[in-house]
């Protein structure tokens, strides 16, 4: 890669500085990436409905595994080392000094896009789509958590004489700045913006306005997200750099992706899994019932189910071994029920830690994941190295549940058998809602939680609603308990989005509601430091604090279990959602 062009951007001298990139732990693959003929049209089973297929604005996991097809990442992990890896630009830039001038110290990244790169319509990729990315997420108008994530970009600059490649001024140097500046779905300007209302607003404005400055000064702001927050762009105007295209969504009945024709990547799929693309044609039938989907299994009307409950998947593979693959990576996931701190019931420690001794987890994962999962004692998954091994899981205890509570002064004092007391001048009784998705797994967890509540004077009313329903009450703070899974990057853990008070409320991932200074500082320290002692140390005394304030009940991190047809072989992964559809191929190749 020559950078001597870009040196000019910023007319400064810059000198390498030393990157350190810290990686999470390996994948254990059971087949090696390899490049897959053409295996013709596949059909997979989703469980649920996607919120949409828009990386920015989408929340599930099954929407980021379809869009990951359509819409690539400058650089992205690998499968199966877990390592970034260039996709569509030249190579992984380098952290350089800037030495003079206004950002000197300041970390500079610069990026080439390959010159073969190419969107759907076969036009290249340049600096100007990456430029246009950056607005829309600096747009506040569209309030998506990105912006959190990319708040350390303070420059980006383009020399026109070379508009393949950008130079980016980062705040700070952290452990993820790399994937900072590289690891995010590109949008092509073309498609999301075919009007250019972005087209005259500098960058570097919208970097460096409040929000409220940004949209006074450019109303066209609070336009063009109308647009781009419509269904439009989310079910119709889908497309980006990836091997396959939205052919169709069928409402809640299915969603088909075609591979494109004379793809540009083609050539480099032999080395890199993201652009492979072995299957002509992929259609997601959405089947939210398991035991119908398993039928349609058997009938080879599925040839890929993912997300089989423990029960069925040791149950088919003792029925039917040789009809079919069985897949069980290690993937990095883990369920919890959220806890609404900012309700004034459940803002009591007392409650909450009352909450977590009614679920006796080690018997869920016996009975329920038929031994396929291991406890978690907070967000950070258990395989990783800095997980607090020393932290030991809350055990389940009713009897020290009703002493907590007693203690705390919650009482039954009028004989109606929930447990109430006086509180802000008003009466409070323990009676909640638990929101569930309508699956087997996470309504049994809320039966059983209800029923041991009941038996300590605590109503809990269980509450089914579909996973984009209670996403949006989460957003809005209505809900009082939640039954949720959370996926996590291939790196070292950010806890930023999830668990800093910045992201509480609005477009903010810290549903709970929790967090303080000092919890503050050390995801900062895991951000930023490149010491990996200090960096481990951050993120037990995390751990520590998340145990004892007891922001929700955390469960267990589950083995995936996945089923293909058996003329079928598939690439899998720790990576969510722990396959690769895109790799599939036929058995005898």
């Amino acid at each position: 890669m020559n950078l001597s062009p870009m040196y000019t951007l910023h007319r400064h001298i810059c000198t390498a500085l030393l990157l350190v990139f810290l990686m999470g732990c390996k994948g254990d693959p059971t087949v090696s990436p390899s490049v897959s003929s053409d295996v013709g049209a596949i059909t997979l089973r989703l469980s649920d409905v996607p919120d949409r297929l828009n990386p920015m604005l989408s929340s599930s996991v099954i929407a980021t595994s379809i869009e990951n097809l359509i819409m690539v990442s400058p650089a992205e992990f690998h499968p199966i080392t877990l390592e970034l890896i260039p996709v569509l630009i030249e190579s992984l830039p380098q952290a350089l000094t800037i030495t003079e001038g206004p950002q000197a110290g300041k970390p500079l990244y610069q990026i080439q896009f390959r010159d073969d790169a190419r969107w759907a319509d076969g036009s290249p990729i340049t600096a100007a789509d990456y430029v246009f990315t950056l607005k829309l997420i600096s747009n506040p108008a569209i309030a998506s958590s990105w912006r959190s994530l990319l708040s350390d970009i303070i420059e980006v600059t383009v020399d026109p004489d070379y508009p393949q490649i950008v130079a980016v001024t980062l705040s700070e140097q952290k452990l993820q700045s790399v994937a900072t500046v590289c690891n995010f779905n590109l949008y092509p300007a073309y498609a999301y913006d075919p009007d250019g209302m972005l087209a005259d607003i500098p960058l570097q404005d919208m970097l460096a306005m409040e929000d409220e400055q940004m949209l006074e000064a450019y109303p066209q702001l609070g336009a063009f997200a109308q647009k781009f927050l419509s269904d439009t762009y989310s079910r119709e105007v889908v497309t980006g750099a990836g091997p396959y295209e939205l052919q169709r969504w069928d409402s809640d009945q299915a969603i088909v992706l075609q591979r494109k024709s004379d793809y540009w990547g083609a050539e480099d799929a032999s080395d890199n899994p993201i652009l492979q693309a072995g299957p002509s044609q992929l259609t997601y039938r959405i089947i939210p019932d398991e035991n119908t989907a398993i039928t349609a299994l058997r009938d080879a009307q599925l040839d890929l189910m993912v997300d089989v409950s423990p029960l069925n998947f040791a149950k088919i593979k003792t029925e039917n071994p040789d009809d079919f693959r069985f897949y069980t990576p290690q993937v990095m996931r883990y369920y919890y029920i959220g806890i609404n701190g900012n309700d004034e019931r459940l803002e009591e420690p007392a409650v909450r830690q009352a909450l977590a001794r009614l679920l006796d987890v080690n018997e869920l994962i016996d009975q329920l994941m038929g031994g396929l999962a291991v406890r978690t004692v907070g967000p950070i998954h258990p395989s990783k190295a800095y997980y607090a091994t020393d932290i030991s899981p809350v055990p389940y205890d009713p009897a020290t549940a009703a002493r907590l509570l007693e203690e705390a002064g919650w009482r039954d004092s009028d004989g109606d058998g929930l447990l109430d007391k006086q509180k802000n001048g008003k009466k409070l009784q323990l009676s909640f809602t638990l929101k569930t998705t309508p699956r087997p797994l996470g309504r049994q967890i809320a039966s059983i939680l209800q029923e041991n509540a009941e038996a300590l004077g605590i109503s809990i009313e269980i509450e089914p609603k579909e996973f984009r329903s209670i996403l949006q009450d989460l957003r809005k703070g209505d809900f009082h308990l939640a039954n949720l899974a959370s996926s996590q990057y291939p790196g070292d853990y950010d806890a930023y989005s999830a668990w800093h008070t910045d992201n509480i409320g609005g477009a903010g991932r810290n549903y709970l509601g929790f967090g303080t200074s000092e919890t503050d500082s050390l995801i900062s320290i895991t951000r930023s430091t490149a010491s990996t002692e200090v960096r481990y140390d951050a993120y037990r005394k995390l751990q520590e604090h998340i145990a004892a304030d007891q922001p929700g009940i955390f469960l267990f991190a589950p083995v995936e279990r996945i089923i293909s047809a058996a003329e079928y072989e598939l690439i899998v992964s720790s990576r969510r959602p722990g396959y690769f559809e895109n790799t599939l191929r036929r058995a005898d190749n």
